[in-house]
């Protein structure tokens, strides 16, 4: 187990507040695709980004929600004890250019963790930045996550 502490943006602007576990799921995809259903839209029509973790256990992949606070681009998230940590995952929000790219303090998150960060577009799809492309120049791989393709979210 793993006592963690993120916090984005290098330094804390806002207290994510706690909205969900859930567990069971076959693949870190298919956890990813009820991440985008449950909170994507939510994250764009309010502009707000929302943030958490995928573990493993025994029982498959589970995910964490967390929303953080309208407007804002950091945030601070104390989980306490992790078991196995396979990744971390946010939103950005609106869309835009940049809001679909890593910021740099994703990238230390990163390297700080040693696990990969998942960026949900508005789109349905997401972007990866694994460990080793953070170390060596920050390569954001770009992939489908929503399990119905073609089917963006709602923007205002």
């Amino acid at each position: 187990m793993v006592l963690l502490s993120l916090a984005s943006a290098g330094h804390a602007i806002c207290e994510v507040q706690p909205i969900g576990v859930e567990r069971g799921f076959d693949s870190v995809r298919s956890a990813l695709d009820l991440a985008h259903e449950k909170v994507g839209a939510e994250s764009v029509r309010t502009d707000t980004e929302f943030v958490g973790t995928v573990t493993r256990d025994n029982d498959g992949y589970g995910i964490t929600f967390f929303r953080g606070c309208a407007g804002e681009d950091g945030f601070r998230l104390r989980l306490g004890s992790v078991r196995q940590l396979v990744a971390v995952w946010h939103t950005h929000g609106r869309p835009g250019w940049l809001r679909e790219r890593f910021s740099f303090e994703d990238v230390k998150l990163v390297q700080q963790l040693g696990v990969p960060m998942i960026l949900l577009l508005p789109d349905g799809r997401a972007r990866v930045l694994n460990v080793r492309d953070a170390r060596f120049g920050g390569r954001q791989r770009l992939v489908r996550v929503s399990g119905v393709a073609g089917r963006p979210l709602p923007v205002p």
